[in-house]
């Protein structure tokens, strides 16, 4: 996996059509994956002290913790970068995201469930808090 060890300062971009199945290393470079267009999948936690942007053109499937470890470091989660209406963000039983400073959460539709305009589907497991922030938690539906 990536590794900008080394410092500290880098943000971690994930943009559309990865799958994440290991923790990026995130120091004093910027690490970024552009797969395309497509949907980002998390299959691994991630866990960085630096800004985190998760960005997709279709859905965004969270299936892992996700979070920033700094109090100056915010979480951005935002579907439907191609602004067609079509992506949402799907945090399943399992997956987290924490924001050690905001966290922001946006999406158009989430195109698995079908007939419904969701745009932020949150798979609650009775337990855990699924979006955790120190400061402010933003969940909306994109401006487009």
């Amino acid at each position: 996996m990536a590794d900008s060890r080394g410092g500290t300062g880098g943000t971690l971009t994930l943009s559309s059509n990865v799958i994440i199945n290991a923790s990026p290393i995130v120091g004093f470079g910027d690490v970024t994956f552009q797969g395309g267009a497509g949907t980002l999948v998390i299959n691994a936690p991630i866990s960085v002290a630096s800004p985190l942007v998760l960005l997709a053109t279709e859905n965004i499937e969270v299936n892992a913790l996700v979070q920033t470890t700094l109090n100056t470091s915010d979480l951005t989660v935002q579907a439907d970068t191609d602004m067609n209406g079509l992506g949402g963000v799907h945090i399943s039983i399992p997956g987290e995201l924490r924001a050690g400073r905001d966290l922001f959460v946006l999406g158009s539709d989430y195109t698995v469930t079908g007939a419904a305009t969701d745009s932020v589907v949150v798979d609650a497991d009775g337990s855990n808090q699924q979006l955790a922030a120190l400061r402010n938690i933003t969940v909306s539906n994109n401006a487009w």
